[in-house]
Order: C-alpha cells, then structure tokens, then sequence
C-alpha cells in the first residue's frame, strides 16, 4: 500500500475512534467514565445501560417522535426539492431570478435568526407541540432546490424534448422521465436531509413543550442534566442508538448508489440512442418522399397504391386521369 493509502487508513481510524469509544463505554459496567486508552478494554461488557433506556426512561418515545418526524419530512422534502429544482432549471417565468436570490439568502442565513418569527407564527396557528410543527421546518429545504436546479441543468434536455415531442404532460415528463433520472441527485438530497431533520436539536427544543413531543437528540440532552452527576454509560448508549440509524443508511446506500448511477446513466444513454435512430428514421424518410415521391411514403401509414395516387405514378388517379 502506498503512504498516500496508510494516511488515509490513518485519517478513517482517528474519524471512528470515537465512535468506538463511544460503544465501549455503553456496553461498559457502571456509569464511570474510563479516560486513559488502557482502561478501554479493560472490565466486563453488559447491556444493562441498554435495559435502563428502554425500561426507565422515555427514551423510546424520544427515538419513536424522530423516526415518525423524518420518515415524514424526508420524502416529502425529496419531493419538493425536485420538483422546485426542475422548475428552476427548465421552466421561465417572472421572478425566476428573484426566487434563486431568495433561495441563496435563506441558505446563507442561519435557521436561528428564523426561529423567534416561526415559533410566534405556530403559536397563532396552534402547531406547537405537534408533529406537523415539528415537520413544517424541515420540508422547504434551499439547499435541496438550489442543488437539484443545478442538477438538472447538467442533464441534456433532450430527453424530455422527446417526450414533448411524443405528446406527453409536463406531469407525466416530470414523473415519467425526470424522476426516473434524478437518483444520484435525490440521494443526496435525502442524505442531508436526513442528517439535518434527524439530528435537530433547537427547533424541536423551542417548539414542543410536552416531554412525549420530544426528539431524540433533545431527549439525550435532558437526560444529560441530572441532579448530582452524570450516566455516562446510559447517556452514551442513547447516543449510541441515535447514531446507528445514519451509519446504518450509510452502510446500505453506498453500494446501491454507486450501482444506481451507473445503471440509469446506461439506460439514459441507451433511451438517448434509441430517440435519435428513431428521429434519423423520420427524417430519412421525410427526405426520401421529396426526392422520389412514386416510391416513398409521405405518411407511414399509407399503403403502396395510395402513395402511387398521391405521387400520380401508373395506377394512381392522375394516371386514371
């Protein structure tokens, strides 16, 4: 292995240290804290901090609000993102520049400055302390519009020009033939969006004031502030739990994604070559009955005796005539 491959060894070895550690001191007896790496592996392994989160706690609860918070927020900010996206990159209206303005200044600007303003709006309309305030945030995403308009910019259009062409909705070409497509790019718009919505921690904190309304990571948090001292174990094992579900979706879409887009960039190159023999085709065919209008057809589906009636060669009405 070259130097260049022991330093990247190196570099993902200090990256999931820890992690390790991390899942050493949760599966670790008692709630002290070992510092020195010697005292890593040192003692027994138990799951009892485990056993005290599920039975005394409410971290179930907490971990229950954040799978139903982002398998909701996730899909339907996917959605948005896309169909926004495309909009940007292919449609013209009045305001399209303003709207990409807009989009960049709520990305540079922090979602804190937002907060006081969103939460005085829920409370007018009742939201806080619901799952629909604590999904609302999350589904107008900048970063998700800005990068799938970008994305499709740098797909060739002629693709949904085709299918323009073919008679097909712009609703059909955006379900049919730009979604289809956009795999790589909603990949990564799921990704963030899953970190984000998963590991929030101000909004949920601000919005909800009931502990059944809690997230996981505000639920981690309180669970922190103990009267006299600190579970470290328990406390560590809540963290471990959060954290597996985005090493878990790491470890299952790495693969897919690198095979996703190789097999829709072949399928799009073969859809491609596919619409261009079948337009050369027409073309030909076209140029053929203006050159020799006795032998090529001006329409498809005209048989060989009309097209003699219409060019007027021997058996046609002209000839008749």
């Amino acid at each position: 292995m070259s130097r260049a491959g022991w330093a990247l060894v190196a570099i993902a070895v200090l990256s999931i240290a820890p992690l390790i550690y991390m899942a050493r001191v949760s599966l670790g007896v008692g709630s002290s804290l070992p510092i020195a790496p010697s005292d890593w592996w040192t003692g027994g392994l138990t799951l009892d901090h485990y056993r005290a989160l599920v039975s005394g706690s409410g971290i179930g609860r907490f971990a229950i609000n954040s799978l139903i918070v982002t398998g909701i927020a996730v899909p339907l900010q996917i959605l948005l993102s896309a169909a926004a996206g495309h909009a940007l990159a292919r449609s013209r209206f009045a305001g399209k520049g303003v709207t990409l303005g807009l989009a960049t200044a709520f990305l540079i600007l922090p979602r804190q400055v937002t907060l006081v303003p969103l939460y005085l709006l829920f409370a007018k309309l009742g939201l806080l302390d619901t799952y629909a305030g604590l999904i609302l945030p999350h589904l107008a995403d900048p970063f998700g519009v800005l990068f799938m308009a970008h994305y499709y910019q740098t797909l060739s259009p002629e693709l949904e020009e085709a299918a323009r062409t073919d008679g097909l909705s712009p609703r059909a070409i955006f379900w049919r033939i730009v979604l289809p497509l956009s795999g790589p790019g909603l990949a990564v718009v799921g990704v963030n969006g899953f970190l984000t919505t998963w590991n929030s921690f101000l909004h949920p904190l601000v919005l909800t004031t009931s502990e059944s309304m809690r997230t996981l990571p505000v639920g981690l948090a309180l669970f922190a502030q103990a009267e006299h001292s600190v579970d470290w174990g328990a406390l560590l094992a809540g963290s471990t739990l959060a954290t597996a579900p985005v090493l878990l979706a790491f470890l299952l879409f790495q693969p897919t994604g690198r095979r996703w887009v190789r097999v829709r960039a072949r399928d799009h190159d073969g859809d491609l070559r596919r619409r261009r023999r079948r337009g050369a085709r027409h073309r030909g065919a076209w140029a053929g009955a203006a050159e020799d209008p006795a032998h090529r057809l001006a329409s498809p589906g005209l048989s060989g005796r009309a097209a003699r009636a219409r060019a007027g060669g021997p058996g046609g009405h002209l000839a008749h005539a």
